[in-house]
């Protein structure tokens, strides 16, 4: 939940120049459809498949998730 405020927030702040330059909000709506086309192409060309029965690509996964400053010091026995 955190990570979408900090998101939407850094998206605004991405905006607000250009709105200050006149640009209508509809104009960067579309620019923000056309970059997420954009994003949803490239994470399918870098997509794999998972075998969520493989406990060490699991454990990695999971770690990857986890691996943040919070849990870095616990991560291993989180997973």
């Amino acid at each position: 939940m955190k990570t979408v405020v900090v998101l939407t927030g850094e998206v605004i702040a991405a905006a607000e120049p250009l709105l200050g330059r006149k640009i209508h909000p509809i104009i960067l709506t579309q620019g923000y459809a056309a970059c997420l086309e954009d994003i949803l192409k490239i994470s399918e060309k870098l997509a794999f498949k998972v075998d969520p029965n493989d406990r060490k690509i699991m454990l990695r996964i999971i770690d990857n998730c986890l691996n943040t400053k919070f849990s870095e010091r616990w991560g291993a026995l989180m997973c």
